[in-house]
C-alpha cells in the first residue's frame, strides 16, 4: 500500500509527528490525537478523536481538573492504563457506534504522551489493528527522537542526576557544585528550598509521578524536580526565580489540582547537606499530613519542635523526659478524683504561667485556681520562677501524648500552643 510506504519514509523530524497523523487519517479513515497527561493536545490531525467528552475538555483544550479527578476517583485503576505497552481499547469512554484505542510512548520506561485513535465500531478487524499498530509505532519512533533532542539541551539533565544521587545519600565536592550550578546559571550564594511531595490517595504510579515532574519544572521558575519511589522532590532557586512569593502563590495551586501535598524545607545555600533538607521536607509533609490533614503544603519551620522532640524521644523514653510532676499530679487526681490538678498545671503551661487565662480556661473562679497552684507545689518541687524548669514544663506538654496516651488532657483552644 502506498500510505505504508509514505510511513516508512518519514523522517525522524518533529514535523513527521504531524504528517503521520495525517497520513493514518486519510487511509485508515480514524481521528487521530496526540495528547498529554492531562489529555491537552500535542499534535492531532483533527480534535474530533476527544468528541463525545462535552464538558470534561476546557477552553483550552485539556481536560478540566474536575474531568480529571472524576475519572481517577469512578476508576481505581485509571492510573494503571499509563503504564500499558501496545495498542489497547479505551475502557472509560463510551459513545455509541464508535470505538476509541490508546498507545502509550515511553523513554526508557519513563511515560511520555498517549496517542488516541477514535474509529467506528466496524473497523475492528485484525487488518485495521495490525496497520493501527504498525502506525503507533512509527509515530513512537518520530516522537522518541524529538523527545530525545529536546531532553539533550536541557539544562537541569545534569542536576536531576547529582540530585537523585544525594538524596540516596551520596557526597558532592565543592568543585563539582561549583561547575553544576554555573552550567545551569545558579550560585552557591543562592537561596534554596526543597520540598517533597506525595498523592493523595492515587496517582502515584511511576508514570503519573514522572509526568508530575515535568508539570512542576513548568509551573514554578527555577525549579528542578526528581522522582524517587513514591515520592516527588524538587528544589528551587528562590533567589533567581524572584522570591518565595511566587511558590507560596503557585505550587497550593499545583497541589489543589493534582491532588499532592507537599512539605517544604528550610532556606539553605549549598547543595551540600542537600539530604538533610530532603529529611526536613519529609518530616513536615508526614507530620503536617497527620495534624493538618486539609492543608496542602507544610513548612518544616511550623514543625521543629516537634522534629526536635521526635529526635529526642528516639533515645530515651518519653517518660523519663517529662516533668515528673505531671506523673505525680496525674497519680494524685486518680486517688482524688476531682481535683484536676493535672490539668490545672497543663493549662498553667500552655497559657505560658499565666493566672486569669488560665483560671478562665478551666472556667474556674481565680481562688479555686490558686487553691490549686498552692497544692500543686506542696505535692512537686516545682519552681515557677526557675527559666529552666519552665522550660522543662513546656516540653513535657508536648510529650504528654506519648507518656499518657489513653488519657490525654483536654485540648486546648486554638493558638494555645506553649
Amino acid at each position: 500500500m502506498k500510505w505504508l510506504q509514505d510511513v516508512e519514509h518519514a523522517d525522524l523530524a518533529e514535523h513527521a509527528i504531524q504528517k503521520l497523523l495525517e497520513l493514518g487519517a486519510e487511509y485508515l479513515e480514524a481521528d487521530i490525537s496526540l495528547v498529554d497527561k492531562s489529555y491537552g493536545l500535542e499534535y492531532s490531525q483533527d480534535y474530533s478523536s476527544l468528541h463525545g467528552w462535552e464538558g470534561q475538555i476546557g477552553e483550552d483544550h485539556r481536560m478540566t481538573i474536575s474531568a480529571l479527578q472524576d475519572l481517577y476517583i469512578d476508576n481505581p485503576d485509571f492510573d494503571r492504563t499509563y503504564s500499558e505497552k501496545g495498542l489497547r481499547r479505551y475502557p472509560y469512554y463510551e459513545v455509541r457506534g464508535k470505538s476509541l484505542y490508546y498507545y502509550n510512548i515511553f523513554f526508557h520506561g519513563e511515560y511520555l504522551c498517549r496517542i488516541l485513535i477514535m474509529t467506528e465500531d466496524q473497523k475492528e478487524a485484525p487488518p485495521f489493528l495490525h496497520f493501527l499498530t504498525y502506525l503507533c509505532k512509527h509515530i513512537e519512533n518520530c516522537y522518541v527522537h524529538v523527545y530525545r533532542q529536546r531532553t539533550e539541551n536541557d539544562r537541569y539533565t545534569a542536576l536531576r542526576l547529582v540530585f537523585s544521587r544525594l538524596l540516596k545519600g551520596g557526597e558532592i565536592s565543592d568543585g563539582e557544585q561549583d561547575k553544576l550550578l554555573r552550567q545551569i546559571g545558579w550560585s552557591g550564594k543562592s537561596d534554596y528550598l526543597l520540598a517533597c511531595l506525595t498523592a493523595k490517595g492515587y496517582g502515584n504510579s511511576a508514570p503519573t509521578l514522572a509526568y508530575t515532574c515535568s508539570q512542576l519544572e513548568a509551573a514554578l521558575h527555577e525549579c528542578c524536580a526528581v522522582q524517587e519511589g513514591n515520592r516527588i522532590f524538587f528544589i528551587q532557586n528562590i533567589s533567581i526565580a524572584g522570591s518565595r512569593e511566587h511558590m507560596d502563590e503557585t505550587l497550593p495551586e499545583f497541589l489543589r489540582e493534582n491532588l499532592f501535598q507537599a512539605g517544604i524545607s528550610c532556606v539553605f545555600h549549598s547543595l551540600t547537606n542537600l539530604n538533610m533538607y530532603a529529611r526536613e521536607a519529609q518530616f513536615a509533609l508526614l507530620e503536617g499530613a497527620e495534624k493538618a490533614p486539609d492543608c496542602w503544603i507544610h513548612d518544616f519551620t511550623e514543625y521543629r519542635l516537634d522534629y526536635m522532640l521526635e529526635r529526642t524521644r528516639s533515645g530515651v523514653p518519653a517518660a523519663d523526659l517529662c516533668h515528673p510532676a505531671f506523673q505525680t499530679l496525674k497519680d494524685y487526681d486518680r486517688k482524688h478524683p476531682g481535683t484536676e490538678l493535672f490539668q490545672t498545671l497543663y493549662q498553667y503551661t500552655v497559657k505560658m504561667f499565666h493566672a486569669a487565662d488560665t483560671a478562665k480556661t478551666l472556667l474556674v473562679h481565680r481562688t479555686t485556681f490558686f487553691y490549686r497552684l498552692k497544692k500543686i507545689q506542696e505535692l512537686t518541687p516545682i519552681d515557677f520562677e526557675n527559666p529552666d524548669e519552665r522550660l522543662l514544663l513546656a516540653l513535657s506538654v508536648k510529650l504528654i501524648p506519648y507518656v499518657f496516651p489513653a488519657d490525654k488532657p483536654a485540648p486546648s483552644p486554638p493558638g494555645d500552643r506553649p
